[in-house]
């Protein structure tokens, strides 16, 4: 049976009644243009943006914003999207849009939001968060001159993301940048940029200040970049203040002799419980990973602006949830669990997060934001 996700929607009013606009360049849908799209639709309202190539946009409200394989923005200039003041309560959802750019960065900014914005399968770099309260990103693949993602004076969560800086010349370009920021980075991969003129290679991240958490197992990576001039010492962290909290089962690789972190952060490494999320053929699957022999609750309810610093971690879950599996975890340290879904509004976002017990405490894990119509 499908796990009965619509009552939770229904109970927070997630899925209040609302309207579906077509973008279709063609002419086979409300508009022709994503702008007139979103200046027409009121918070809650889905757009569906057909195959084609569609002008930049400004979004101020919580609109969910869905594109058919081929959807496409373009511009001479950047950015590409700009979410700008989104209020609290509202969520903006971006979710399988192309970029094509000629003679700018293009990308995707996040301004001043204290709602919630969330970024999916999207092909826009750089992202440039600031100022903003919750932002998730989840299943983006960047390549950028600039740094393909930078957060500052946000609270953000990466999960299952790739990001890899190009190349540095004339000043050292990492894959993601923070700065006075909460950041969670899960199940990704960030690979700094290649040194063609001696300045030196990118890290795969850097942490200027703010807490910067790495969950995950092997499969989450950060990596300093090659050298064509040059071999530097390179860390795959590079920091200047802040606090890193580490799982040692992550994959750190810095290059040509420098240190796995380098600089001046405070370094916590422990087992950090953490969640991994997909959705595919109607089924979502889930992995959450923790020491064995923990117990374990894997919930599921809508994204919350995240309460930090609590005694047993960051909760960024919402009061009503649905457990889907409770399990003492094997010697693996993961347990998974795949479960059909009913039929959901294209663009509907869920945050899954864990309880673990474990060692006579309660800790929460890494949180996994994703949307659920696959």
């Amino acid at each position: 049976m499908p796990i009965h996700l619509p009552a939770i929607f229904a109970l927070t009013g997630a899925l209040a009644a609302q309207t579906t606009w077509i973008v279709d360049a063609g002419g086979g849908g409300s508009f022709v243009d994503l702008p007139p799209a979103v200046a027409a639709a009121q918070p809650g309202d889905l757009i569906l943006v057909r195959a084609g190539v569609y002008s930049p946009v400004t979004v101020s409200k919580g609109l969910r914003i869905v594109g058919d394989p081929g959807a496409t923005l373009w511009s001479l200039s950047s950015p590409l999207v700009v979410v700008d003041r989104l209020p609290a309560g509202e969520t903006f959802v971006l979710q399988g849009i192309d970029a094509t750019t000629s003679g700018g960065p293009g990308g995707v900014r996040v301004l001043d939001c204290a709602g919630h914005v969330h970024l999916e399968r999207v092909s826009m770099s750089p992202v440039v968060v600031e100022r903003s309260a919750q932002v998730s990103l989840h299943g983006l693949d960047l390549f950028a001159g600039a740094p393909p993602v930078s957060i500052t004076d946000s609270n953000a969560v990466l999960g299952g993301c790739r990001l890899r800086a190009s190349f540095s010349v004339g000043t050292l370009q990492h894959a993601l940048v923070m700065e006075r920021s909460l950041v969670v980075f899960a199940e990704s991969t960030a690979i700094g940029g290649v040194d063609f003129t001696g300045i030196g290679s990118g890290s795969g991240i850097e942490l200027r200040s703010g807490r910067l958490v790495v969950a995950g197992d092997a499969a989450t990576v950060v990596e300093a970049g090659d050298s064509r001039s040059l071999r530097r010492p390179t860390p795959a962290i590079r920091t200047l203040g802040g606090a890193i909290v580490l799982d040692p089962a992550v994959t750190l690789l810095p290059k040509f002799g420098g240190p796995p972190i380098g600089g001046v952060a405070t370094v916590a490494t422990r087992t950090v419980p953490s969640v991994r999320a997909s959705v595919a053929g109607g089924r979502l699957s889930a992995t959450a990973r923790a020491n064995p022999g923990d117990a374990l609750h894997l919930l599921l309810g809508l994204p919350l602006q995240p309460v930090l610093s609590l005694p047993f971690g960051d909760l960024w879950l919402g009061p009503i949830n649905l457990v889907l599996v409770s399990a003492t975890l094997p010697a693996t340290g993961s347990q998974s669990v795949s479960l059909p879904l009913p039929p959901l509004p294209a663009g509907t976002v869920a945050t899954l997060q864990a309880v673990v017990l474990t060692a006579g405490s309660v800790q929460v894990s890494t949180p996994a934001v994703a949307t659920l119509d696959g």
